[in-house]
């Protein structure tokens, strides 16, 4: 693997120190890495921290900085480059991320010496009707949480799984993450 792009959390690495630690690890190495936050217009008060207009064509990874909220958020905004992922955890959690910042460095030189496995995620198309009418639709990676501050009682919810037709040729989105190959212990 040789062609990088970092998604970066801006309100965790607000200085990018940790996206640039991890950009000149990268290019150290020989590899090219492009750096959302080198990117001006990449980043919006939307609180949105990708752009897939940027992603270049030749990325073979996604680096994203942040916690599994930025993950998640980055899975859904460039699924359509079905483009395998990898979290390094500047946050608080941490569970879907699979390095962090004490870490990195063994995590992506198993990516440039292509000792790694992928997994692939589903990601779930959600919507909301009012009667007949969507009035939201969105994707989201693992789970879609439906509440309502004000309600003390559970929401009734109906889930659907469509079958796509055979004649379609479009799947559904997924997520690849990506891990370091494990040790075989048996050698």
């Amino acid at each position: 693997m040789k062609y990088f792009y970092i998604v970066t959390n801006r309100f965790k690495d607000p200085d990018g120190v940790n996206t640039r630690k991890i950009a000149h690890f990268l290019r150290s190495k020989g590899a090219e890495c492009v750096c959302q936050i080198e990117q001006e217009q990449a980043f919006n008060k939307t609180g949105s921290y990708s752009d897939v207009r940027l992603v270049p064509d030749n990325t073979e990874c996604v680096i994203v900085l942040g916690g599994d909220g930025t993950l998640i958020q980055a899975s859904r905004e460039l699924s359509e480059k079905d483009i395998p992922f990898i979290g390094v955890n500047i946050g608080t959690l941490g569970y879907l991320t699979d390095t962090d910042m004490s870490s990195f460095e063994e995590t992506l030189e198993s990516l440039l010496r292509d000792d790694y496995e992928i997994d692939r995620r589903m990601m779930l198309d959600g919507c909301i009707y009012r009667g007949e009418e969507r009035i939201f639709s969105d994707m989201a990676l693992s789970l879609i949480h439906i509440s309502e501050p004000t309600r003390r009682t559970p929401i009734s919810y109906a889930v659907f799984c469509l079958k796509k037709k055979k004649k379609q040729t479009s799947r559904m989105p997924s997520s690849n993450h990506m891990r370091k190959k494990k040790k075989n212990n048996n050698n």
